[in-house]
């Protein structure tokens, strides 16, 4: 769900507008990665920007399922729905 660095350290779900530019440094890193049989994760959300991949939605619960299924060892919630707290009265 991260994307892995050349160095083998994970970064945040990607956003495809850090592509707006070139994918190739993202692309050519998976590439890297799969040519030396490494395992890593990687998640493109379309239609958002670079660094927003995680804001509320569908990026933000798929890091949370990252991060339950990877540090705690348990199954997440399917399809849960990650939404901001209702605005107080």
């Amino acid at each position: 769900m991260s994307e892995a660095g050349a160095g083998g350290g994970r970064r945040g779900p990607v956003g495809d507008g850090a592509f707006a530019r070139e994918p190739s440094p993202t692309v050519g890193a998976a590439g890297a990665l799969i040519k030396a049989n490494k395992d890593f994760d990687l998640l493109i959300v379309p239609n958002v920007g670079h660094g927003t991949a995680i804001a509320p939605g569908y990026g933000l619960r798929r890091a949370w399922d990252y991060l339950v299924r990877n540090l705690m060892g348990a199954t997440p919630p399917v399809e849960y729905n990650l939404s901001p707290p209702a605005a107080k009265k």
